[in-house]
């Protein structure tokens, strides 16, 4: 008999210990099945309370940084939009150019000039048209309405966002409303006009593509980074699936071994010490 405790209350310590055992291993047990379930060890602040709070800051990071990389395809997007609509815009002052140079000729009569001149009239509307109709998710990108450079946020900590400057393509901003080749000296002076129209249009294009060179790269540095967040996130989280059978195996013993001494009504209780000491 143990010292100090009657034969009555003995049984009793027997079986509140056991039950405390129980629910431990129960406790345990439920820890085991939800990292077998969700393949992360790390199911609630009672396992690691500072890995949960690594893996919640990686997390965050790793979000942002999603986000930052979609910004950038949309941004790579609203580049190449631009730049097309100015690809077809270069076209059609070229086009002016060319028709310019054939106005100029001192062989041409009125007749022939005032045609080309109806020609180039059209040329203006079509340039216009594809200023003002060139869009990004209804933003308009060529016709001058987007004044401030347009922000793409990266999501990465420490860098600058990358602000794409979009030209003013319409005619008006090309210098081209006031050429008329009716006459030699207009159209000669034409010539002149759609030289800086086109070099302007070249400069632009010029930065679109940089910008868009730079885009992709931090497009490249952002997924890098988010590869690399997530395998230090998945490390911090990662269930041990091995590791977890054998515990739980352990557990199931445990649970039996002690449900086994309870049924035996603790009458032996050097097996009940044994058990508690598994």
């Amino acid at each position: 008999m143990v010292t100090g405790i009657s034969s009555f209350a003995l049984p009793r310590l027997f079986e509140t210990q056991a039950t405390g055992a129980l629910d431990e291993i129960e406790r345990v047990r439920s820890t085991l099945f939800k990292q077998t379930a969700t393949g992360s060890r790390l199911v609630d602040a009672g396992v690691d309370a500072a890995g949960i709070s690594i893996a919640n800051a990686l997390g965050a990071q790793v979000r942002s940084l999603a986000a930052g990389g979609a910004n950038v395809q949309q941004g790579i997007s609203l580049v190449q939009t631009a730049e097309g609509g100015l690809a077809q815009i270069e076209e059609s002052v070229q086009r002016i150019r060319e028709l310019s140079v054939q106005a100029a000729n001192d062989t041409l009569t009125d007749d022939d000039r005032a045609a080309i001149q109806s020609e180039i009239d059209e040329l203006r509307s079509q340039i216009n048209q594809t200023a003002n109709t060139t869009e990004f998710n209804d933003q308009p990108l060529l016709n001058g309405t987007q004044t401030d450079p347009v922000v793409v946020e990266t999501g990465e900590a420490a860098a600058t966002p990358t602000a794409v400057g979009l030209p003013t393509a319409t005619t008006a901003a090309l210098d081209l409303d006031s050429i008329d080749v009716t006459t030699t000296a207009g159209a000669q002076a034409a010539v002149a006009t759609t030289d800086t129209a086109l070099n302007a249009i070249s400069a632009a294009r010029a930065d679109l593509g940089a910008t868009q060179q730079g885009l992709e790269a931090t497009g490249r540095r952002v997924e890098e980074a988010g590869i690399n967040l997530t395998s230090a996130l998945s490390q911090i989280q990662g269930a041990d699936i091995a590791a977890t059978a054998s515990q739980t195996l352990a557990a199931n013993l445990r649970e039996q071994a002690t449900l086994a001494v309870l049924s035996q009504g603790f009458a032996n209780a050097d097996s009940v010490r044994r058990v508690f000491q598994i």
